[in-house]
């Protein structure tokens, strides 16, 4: 077993606008010291045992992963045991003394006899390692609760090691006085107010720590705690502004530490030689990272530009593929990451149409004309159904499905001349969502194209058109909700807000408030309501959520760039959305700004697509990265290949039903098994 260790508008003014309308809107741990935590153990067996009244032989092969060969039996001897069997370390800034685990000897009369010499291992060697001696050293990259195994011959025991981290940070070299009185804060400080993150935030792991900003700007003295159940780090500093980026190793090892949970936020200042308690919210860290890549439009540029979660800055991936034909806009990309369509030229051409292969990074069919701009891609790219909402112009063209490659028609759907607007399929290619053209009710249909052509079948109205129209509806990997906005087909006409439905059966809509913001106290007020469009869901579960990017109109705490009227705020959000939404609740969690997006720019209408899949052999995460849909463990680290003789798949890994799935609770999603939801 291995352990683990703006461009202005020379673009061309006419193309800008119609591009806009028709997207629907303009380390490892130091070494041990003498002074270091003590450990906390808990468990340890009881009685001594008779003096010399078992033996064991040689402990066979030293080293993780052993199998303790040359042991000797003896009459007395059942089994071995793991002293202590349950202890606790506590890394403090980078330093623990190691825990001594001793292996005995069970004999049959109940008792516990001598030390015996067997083999270790441990499940999680980036939490802690384990030597040929049983000594446990914590690495300090993250925290966990880790099993550790000793073999000895036939038998075999275990010992639960929890790891903590408690990190301290001091730039502002405050005193040891002041710090106590911020660590002692309760009173409210009625002067401050935190204006972003957001309580009641899902965080995945994998991002940039969110700035905090708080308003307004006193150069005093201030603390902020980060407490999960594994992980604290505490920060005193004193603010040259009012906003504070959480130190990023110590929010990786935060996040990363243990599966997830809750996060208590306290920020305290010191006023008048008193300490006052600016907030105190809760945050919840997501056992997964967010996967895949975000295609948007950057509409100040003019282009179709994309980010990997976690990237410092967005890739003009077009650009440096040498497609700079006037406006690149209007965009749908497959759910696999492999085909991209998008319309383009200058004002004179209107829209081009092309489609782009993202494997090679090449153009490979242009001129199609505007009928080929907004539609919807299956899965894998190559069947398309085409927008016939006036998103300009006369979009669509008589219906039906085509040929993504060709360009052709594709008849004998049983939907030939149906109009779908702004259609969507679901992620696992099950269905087809959209807004019907004549009543403008939200649809669904049954859909599979595994004879090679599209059929489709059971069109079932879900939801009634209103007053403020259905736009953008797109489907969870599960294939059982539509998330939508209810509000204006262009960005810039009118407010809106998401919205939840049964993608199954008709039935009632339930508003994202939480996402949307209905309730929350925001810095700018009602300034901030209704500015929600456009959503997107990530084709796989993660950490226990699916996840929704969606363009908004809103503010961002205090950020020059983005605190300005609503006609010139338009960036991307990310909010978490309940695997198993409960009957008559809201699903949603409050939004977090995407990291690493350009705020500068007018930025809108993601999608949210899976990497091109990787070959066998090549580096990855999790299964959903691969072709094969398994990331297995080796002595090289974590590559994509066929797994002989596994039982079963890990998170991330493919799988048919939820009987492929290691783990308690998981469930199998869109084929890629999903951990369970939080608790």
């Amino acid at each position: 077993m291995r352990t683990r260790a703006l461009a202005p508008l020379s673009l061309g003014a006419a193309c800008a606008l119609a591009a806009a309308a028709a997207c629907g809107g303009g380390g490892g741990g130091e070494a041990p010291t003498e002074d270091a935590p003590s450990v906390s153990v808990a468990g340890a067996s009881g009685a001594a045992g008779k003096a010399g009244g078992a033996s064991a032989g040689a402990a066979g092969k030293a080293g993780n992963g052993g199998k303790g060969g040359g042991f000797q039996q003896t009459p007395d001897t059942v089994g071995i045991v793991i002293e202590p069997a349950a202890a606790t370390i506590t890394v403090v800034d980078g330093v623990a003394k190691p825990l001594a685990l001793v292996a005995k000897a069970k004999l049959a009369d109940g008792s516990i006899g001598a030390p015996v010499a067997p083999t270790w291992e441990i499940d999680l060697g980036d939490v802690a390692a384990v030597d040929k001696n049983g000594s446990v050293a914590a690495t300090g990259a993250r925290g966990g609760v880790a099993t550790v195994k000793a073999t000895l011959g036939p038998h075999g025991a275990t010992s639960t090691v929890t790891v903590k981290l408690s990190i301290t940070l001091d730039p502002g070299k405050l005193s040891a006085g002041d710090k106590a009185k911020l660590a002692a804060a309760t009173d409210a400080d009625p002067a401050v107010s935190l204006m972003y993150p957001y309580d009641g935030t899902v965080f995945p792991r994998g991002l940039a720590p969110p700035r905090l900003m708080w308003k307004p700007a006193p150069a005093a003295p201030m603390m902020l705690t980060l407490k999960a159940g594994l992980a604290e780090v505490t920060t005193t500093f004193v603010p040259t502004g009012a906003a504070l980026d959480p130190d990023p190793a110590a929010w990786t090892k935060l996040v990363e530490s243990g599966n997830g949970g809750p996060v208590e936020v306290t920020l305290a200042r010191l006023t008048g030689g008193q300490a006052k308690l600016v907030t105190k919210q809760t945050w919840r860290v997501a056992s997964g990272s967010l996967k895949g890549t975000v295609y948007y439009w950057a509409n100040s540029l003019g282009a179709v530009v994309r980010i990997k979660p976690g990237a410092s800055a967005p890739d003009n991936f077009l650009k440096a593929a040498g497609v700079t034909d006037g406006c690149t806009t209007c965009h749908a990309v497959s759910a696999n990451g492999n085909v991209l369509t998008l319309g383009g030229g200058g004002p004179a051409e209107d829209s081009k149409a092309s489609v782009f292969d993202l494997v090679s990074g090449k153009l490979v069919a242009s001129n199609r004309g505007r009928a080929w701009a907004m539609l919807a891609l299956t899965p894998d790219g190559k069947i398309a159904a085409l927008n016939n909402a006036p998103l300009p112009g006369s979009p669509g063209l008589d219906g039906g499905f085509y040929d993504v490659a060709t360009g052709a028609k594709l008849t004998g759907s049983g939907f030939d001349k149906e109009l779908f607007d702004m259609p969507a399929f679901a992620p696992d290619g099950s269905k087809l969502v959209y807004v019907d053209h004549a009543t403008k009710a939200l649809v669904s249909l049954g859909y599979s194209d595994a004879t090679g052509k599209p059929v489709a079948s059971g069109k079932v109205s879900l939801v009634p058109g209103g007053a403020s129209p259905i736009a953008f509806p797109v489907v969870s990997p599960d294939a059982k909700w539509a998330v939508y906005h209810r509000g204006p087909l262009d960005t810039r006409d009118g407010p809106a807000d998401l919205v939840a439905a049964s993608a199954l059966a008709p039935g009632a809509e339930v508003p994202l408030d939480a996402t949307n913001g209905k309730t929350y106290p925001f810095a700018a007020g009602d300034r901030d309501r209704h500015l929600n469009y456009e959503p997107a869901f990530l084709p796989v579960a993660s950490g226990g959520y699916f996840w929704l990017v969606f363009t908004s109109r809103r503010t961002l705490g205090n950020d020059p760039n983005l605190t300005g009227a609503s006609g010139q705020v338009k960036q991307l959000w990310v909010a978490a959305f309940d695997q198993h939404p409960q009957p008559g609740k809201d699903p949603s969690h409050p939004a977090f700004w995407l990291s690493g997006q350009d705020a500068k720019t007018l930025n809108m209408r993601a999608y949210w697509a899976l990497d091109p899949c990787k070959a066998d052999g090549q580096t990855c995460s999790v299964g959903s990265e691969c072709c094969g849909g398994s990331c297995l463990s080796g002595d090289g680290g974590m590559v994509c290949g066929k797994p002989p003789g596994q039982s079963c798949s890990p998170s991330g890994g493919a799988c048919k039903s939820a009987a492929d799935c290691c783990g308690k609770g998981f469930t199998c999603i869109n084929s890629h098994c999903a951990e369970p939801d939080p608790e």
